[in-house]
C-alpha cells in the first residue's frame, strides 16, 4: 500500500480475477494504517475476515463493497459481534450489494459521518429459506444518516438503530411470506426505528404484509412514529393488483402528520 501513498492514488477499484476463491482483503499482517491518500475504494468479489480489525484509512469517504464474503476465520467462531468498518471514521457513503455474511452474526455498522447507506440483496450462504430472517441480526449507529435503501429478501431483526436526521427511506421486500409472524415483528421493528424518515419509499409487498388480518388490531395499537413524514411512495412490484392502500394502513404511516402526501409509483 506505500505505493498508493507514494502516489497519492485515491480512487482504487479492484476484482478478484477469480470467481472460485475470494482474495483475503487486510490479513493479519497488514499494517494499522493500510493508506493515507485513498477516498474512494471499490471492491468486487472479495473476502473479508471479519476477525480481524480493518485497517485505518483516514481519508475514505465512499466505500463499494459487491459480492464480498464476510465471515470470521474458525479460532474466533464464539465472536458473534463484529464492526467492520469503525476504523473508517471519515466514511460518508457505503454500498453492500450482494454481500455474504456468516449465519449467527451481529453486523455493526458504526459510521459518525455516513450520509448514506445502501444494503441490497444481502445473502447468507445455504441459508434461503423461510427462516432467513432469524440467524443475522444488524446494529446501525449513523447519527448523520441522510438517506438509508434497503433491499432485502425478507425483513430482518434490525436489534439496533440510531438514524436521529433520516430523510429518505427507501424499503423493497423481495420474498417475504406473509403468513410469518416473526416477518411482520420485524419489520414493525424496522419502522419504529426509521420513525424520523421525512420521504418514505416502499413496495406493495410490504403493504400486503402489514395488510395481513391478525395483524390489523396490532397496526391500530401503534403509536404515531412517523412525525416528520413529508412523502410515502408506493412501488407496485410486477403483478401486483394494489390500486390503493388499505386504510388501516395507511393510518398507520399517517397518523403522526396532516401534511405527508401519497404517490404511487
Amino acid at each position: 500500500m506505500t505505493y498508493l501513498d507514494s502516489h497519492n492514488i485515491q480512487h482504487l477499484i479492484f476484482k478478484s480475477p477469480s470467481t472460485k476463491a475470494y482474495p483475503t482483503l487486510f490479513p493479519p499482517t497488514q499494517s494499522s494504517s493500510l493508506s493515507s491518500s485513498l477516498r474512494i475504494l471499490e471492491l468486487d468479489s472479495c473476502h473479508v475476515d471479519l476477525s480481524n480489525p480493518t485497517p485505518c484509512m483516514p481519508k475514505l469517504t465512499t466505500l463499494y463493497l459487491n459480492g464480498c464474503d464476510f465471515a470470521p476465520n474458525s479460532k474466533t467462531l464464539d465472536q458473534l459481534e463484529f464492526d467492520p468498518f469503525a476504523s473508517c471514521v471519515n466514511l460518508k457513503q457505503l454500498y453492500l450489494h450482494k454481500c455474504q455474511f456468516s449465519e449467527g452474526i451481529t453486523l455493526k455498522i458504526t459510521a459518525p459521518r455516513l450520509v448514506s447507506l445502501d444494503i441490497t440483496e444481502l445473502t447468507i450462504p445455504h441459508k434461503r429459506d423461510a427462516a432467513f430472517d432469524h440467524i443475522i441480526k444488524l446494529e446501525i449507529w449513523t447519527p448523520k444518516l441522510l438517506s438509508l435503501r434497503l433491499n432485502l429478501y425478507m425483513p430482518l431483526d434490525f436489534s439496533c438503530l440510531h438514524l436521529p436526521v433520516l430523510e429518505n427511506l427507501d424499503v423493497q421486500i423481495c420474498s417475504a411470506t406473509t403468513n410469518n409472524r416473526t416477518t411482520v415483528s420485524f419489520l414493525l421493528n424496522m419502522f419504529r426505528g426509521f420513525h424520523n424518515a421525512q420521504r418514505i419509499k416502499i413496495c406493495s409487498k410490504i403493504i400486503l404484509i402489514l395488510s395481513l388480518l391478525h395483524q390489523l388490531a396490532a397496526l391500530h395499537t401503534q403509536p404515531p412514529l412517523f412525525t416528520r413524514l413529508k412523502t410515502l411512495t408506493v412501488q407496485r412490484l410486477k403483478g401486483s393488483s394494489l390500486n390503493k392502500i388499505p386504510d388501516n394502513v395507511l393510518s398507520y404511516f399517517l397518523k403522526g402528520t396532516s401534511l405527508a402526501s401519497v404517490e404511487y409509483e
